[in-house]
């Protein structure tokens, strides 16, 4: 009986295969990202690189509504995500939820600011002294005029107004920020 030296490679490739421990572990990872894409505004998943297939079942992952059906579909898309680039989906759901998270900071700091203002006549100096003179004499126009909308027990167009204001300008300072954090 001749002796053969696929032993050695055999043992080899035995411990470099994955375990199956670890096969179901990275499925369900799929499925759970996959759960995150169905879960996502349909503009965000139509704007990530997804096989069409793919971006079909989770469109009608959307619309189920039994719990069952709906885990079962969910194996599918973690089937269907083997194929796709696991990692670069998962970055841009990330850099969406940062960029969602950012949007929603600058909504409540423009409600805070438009408390602070309508009630504390130094702030609109803090303002000026932060964000400008241009927005701040905006702001000189636009606080009388939301003040008598106040008295009248009214939040009508000139509160809006404000607080747009203030967002828009919110805005443009983080962009530009981000613009200078860019250049070299």
């Amino acid at each position: 009986m001749p002796e053969t030296n696929d032993q050695p490679e055999d043992q080899a490739e035995k411990y470099t295969r994955e375990s199956k421990s670890q096969r179901k572990r990275d499925a369900l990872a799929l499925q759970k990202l996959g759960a995150r894409l169905v879960a996502a505004r349909p503009a965000q998943t139509a704007a990530l690189p997804l096989a069409e297939a793919l971006h079909d079942a989770i469109v009608m992952a959307r619309g189920i509504r039994s719990h069952g059906a709906l885990r079962r579909q969910l194996q599918l898309i973690g089937k269907l995500m083997r194929d796709a680039d696991a990692d670069a989906i998962n970055a841009a759901l990330d850099q969406d939820t940062r960029h969602d998270k950012a949007g929603v900071a600058r909504m409540h700091a423009a409600e805070r600011w438009r408390e602070r203002l309508l009630e504390d006549p130094d702030a609109l100096v803090h303002w000026r002294a932060r964000y400008g003179e241009q927005s701040g004499a905006r702001l000189e126009e636009l606080l009388p005029a939301v003040r008598a909308e106040l008295a009248r027990g009214e939040r009508g167009r000139r509160y809006r107004e404000l607080f747009r204001h203030l967002r828009t300008v919110l805005e443009e300072q983080t962009d530009s920020s981000e613009h200078r954090e860019n250049q070299p």
